[in-house]
């Protein structure tokens, strides 16, 4: 019989909101790694963005992120600490709105982080790299949102193939929590199927997933560069399988 676990993973704001300009935003990014002792590993990223005006007349504006990225593991319902990679604040990018996506440093900032986890993990005894799948982008059919009423509560439920993974309340929802499906990625390890959907404000640019569909094919580049969000979050949920 098989099992899938589904999990939801809340990451805590490093920022409100509601006290930063327009184009903040929080992104919490899970990239399974491997297996050890039959439990998964993740590469976990929980980063805040924001920008501000250049200095200069014409200069554009200035993007950042700060946060963490760390090598966790998922054991007794929960992600458990191995380590922490790295604690970033940096320049995104100088650039305007309609080319930060083309212009952003992003993947080159987060690529040491990643490749360490990778290899810290890899040198743990019993570790077995996890291999990528298949990947599919702006879902329109498998997730459901419904909303459950009360005298004294308002929720929005979400389900992905009948399976639960969210409950928001009024402030989500109005803090614009993700409700566009915008990524299916599926990996392997020699005992588990693992499936991450991510949930964003707005779907994808076409123009930008096959290049994401490329570096999909090797679990040493499946990671990459999301447009900006412009005031939104966007969370990654894990459900696991047993083979």
């Amino acid at each position: 019989m098989k099992l899938i676990l589904p999990i939801l993973l809340v990451s805590s704001l490093l920022y409100s909101l509601t006290t930063s300009a327009c184009c903040a935003e929080n992104s919490y990014r899970l990239f399974p790694i491997g297996e050890l002792e039959k439990e998964i590993v993740f590469v976990e990223a929980s980063l805040y963005r924001n920008c501000k005006r250049g200095s200069s007349k014409g200069a554009g504006m200035i993007f950042w992120l700060k946060g963490e990225i760390n090598l966790v593991h998922f054991t007794n319902d929960s992600l458990v600490l191995l380590a922490n990679l790295d604690s970033i604040e940096v320049n995104e990018c100088a650039c305007r709105p309609n080319t930060q996506y083309e212009d952003s440093r992003f993947e080159k900032l987060l690529k040491p982080s990643y490749l360490k986890g990778i290899k810290l993990a890899s040198a743990i005894p019993g570790f077995r790299k996890a291999k990528t799948k298949s990947i599919h982008f702006n879902d329109t059919t498998r997730l459901t949102i419904k909303d459950e009423v009360t005298d004294s509560s308002y929720e929005r439920v979400f389900f992905y193939q009948e399976i639960k993974v969210a409950t928001l309340s009024l402030a989500d929802i109005v803090s614009r929590f993700p409700e566009k499906l915008v990524e299916i990625r599926e990996y392997e390890t020699p005992n588990k199927q693992i499936t991450i959907i991510r949930l964003r404000c707005h779907f994808l640019d076409e123009r930008i997933i096959k290049r994401q569909i490329k570096r999909f094919n090797n679990l040493k580049t499946a990671f990459w560069n999301e447009q900006a969000h412009w005031h939104g979050t966007s969370r990654d949920y894990f459900f696991i399988e047993k083979k």
